[in-house]
């Protein structure tokens, strides 16, 4: 009878061990198909500008484990040195690689191509030396691209998508965009860095690209909430400024808010601070007049 007992626990424990098993490893598979197709999206539809190239975005590692977090910060640039050229070449006072002009947008993307393709897709969202370099999709519901990628296909990873209560371009004095927490810091896993003020510092713009517009996001509030939130509420039910010093006075770092504050976008992720819990990023959306043009 003690050696039925003991074969059926042994039973039950490899149970237990394949299940888990098989569960990580699909994870990482999910986790991997997801970053190839977002790498080979941004292959075809994307063009990092020539002012910007120590802007460009991180490069999703292919081998990137859903189940396991980076624990390094993210690298600042990815500028290179022409190997052909020695140091003594090298002008000692010149300045880096050229960063963007304020007024410029370090990405162009081919949206004529990017929405004859995918229909849903209604902007780009691009957060430089980050992983964040994604298609905003937008269905009828919160649900559809939540476990969906901007194909159609499902993948637990899921899109960047606008809330179905937003106008698709953008124009609303509130604009929501939901996107995973991943644990390999792919879609919006790095945004809980923006607790750290040293991280905000950093990383004090992203840019929102759709096909009539450019804008910058400049982040001034984040902070978690339960996700029945009243920052949620589409549309407004107070003026944007009292909106945005309620987000100031519950946010974890330090930033001026803009004078002439109009629209703004909040990105929400999950956070794991408590059940239920969201981590929203407030940033203020300004136009850019003279983006590039493909």
């Amino acid at each position: 009878m003690k050696k039925t007992v003991k074969v059926l626990i042994l039973l039950v424990l490899i149970g237990i061990f394949l299940f888990s098993g098989g569960k990580l490893l699909y994870y990482y598979l999910t986790a991997r198909e997801n970053i190839q197709k977002s790498n080979a999206l941004v292959e075809e539809f994307v063009v990092i500008h020539p002012i910007s190239s120590e802007h460009a975005t991180m490069e999703l590692p292919e081998h990137a484990d859903e189940t396991e977090k980076y624990e390094h910060d993210l690298p600042s640039s990815h500028g290179s040195v022409d190997p052909s050229v020695t140091e003594q070449e090298q002008e000692p006072d010149s300045e880096p690689e050229s960063k963007p002009a304020e007024d410029s947008v370090p990405i162009v993307v081919n949206f004529d191509l990017l929405q004859e393709r995918y229909p849903d897709c209604v902007g780009w969202l691009y957060s430089p030396a980050t992983p964040i370099n994604y298609p905003i999709m937008q269905s009828k519901d919160n649900d559809y691209y939540l476990r969906r990628s901007y194909d159609g296909s499902y993948n637990r990873c899921g899109s960047l998508f606008l809330d179905f209560r937003c106008t698709s371009d953008l124009s609303d004095s509130l604009s929501l965009i939901y996107g995973h927490n991943m644990k390999n810091d792919t879609m919006l896993g790095t945004l809980e860095r923006y607790t750290d003020q040293a991280y905000y510092e950093a990383h004090r713009e992203m840019y929102l690209l759709t096909r009539d517009a450019d804008y910058v996001l400049r982040p001034f509030a984040g902070c978690v909430v339960p996700d029945n939130s009243g920052y949620y509420r589409i549309p407004l039910e107070t003026p944007v400024e009292d909106y945005a010093t309620a987000a100031q006075f519950d946010s974890a770092f330090q930033a001026e808010l803009p004078a002439d504050l109009d629209r703004i976008v909040v990105l929400s992720t999950c956070s794991y601070d408590f059940e239920e819990a969201r981590f929203l990023l407030f940033c203020s959306m300004t136009q850019i007049e003279n983006a590039p043009v493909p």
